[in-house]
């Protein structure tokens, strides 16, 4: 069918023409996406995954975990001239929370295990794997809610000033970071 034969198309066919192809586009592009969370799922629980590599290797020890946070910290309040005082009761606010967390991210080790036992065995227990699913986002939610008092805790012992330079300080990081 030549150019001159083809029939005219309306802007409601173009419009659809275009959200057909976005469609398609979104539900390649949230395939590929998918595949790639299950695959980093897979290795994450096979192996320990990006957990290695993740603050230096701290992730998996708590003392060095609470070493590693506590290094970032005490370069941070430096910078933004806290004293030994506000350093040292900040120091113990960090050390507090990772003790608490350290039973969660066992448990959420644990429960990694479980999802990938799930997913390998010979049939999909879907309602094991809703159930861990649903166990993942109470830690998840249990974690935040620690690390958030550990947050305003800490913030508590800064004065607004201080508050400020690290926040702003904290910014400038995440940006470099970003490009």
């Amino acid at each position: 069918m030549d150019a001159q034969n083809r029939p005219q198309q309306t802007p409601d066919d173009i419009t659809r023409k275009y959200r057909r192809r976005s469609f398609f586009k979104g539900a390649l592009a949230g395939g590929v996406v998918g595949t790639l969370l299950a695959v980093g799922v897979t290795v994450q629980a096979h192996n320990g995954g990006f957990q290695r590599m993740h603050m230096m290797g701290a992730m998996g020890d708590p003392a060095a975990m609470a070493e590693r946070i506590e290094f970032g910290a005490e370069f941070m309040l430096a910078k933004v001239g806290a004293t030994d005082e506000q350093k040292t009761e900040v120091r113990g606010i960090l050390r507090s929370a990772v003790t608490d967390l350290a039973p969660l991210q066992q448990q959420h080790r644990a429960n990694r295990k479980a999802m990938r036992d799930a997913l390998v065995a010979p049939t999909i227990d879907k309602s094991a794997l809703t159930e861990l699913r649903t166990a993942e986002i109470k830690l998840a939610d249990r974690a935040s809610a620690r690390i958030q008092q550990a947050v305003v805790d800490a913030a508590e012992v800064l004065t607004p000033a201080q508050r400020k330079a690290l926040l702003d300080r904290m910014e400038e990081r995440r940006q470099r970071h970003r490009t």
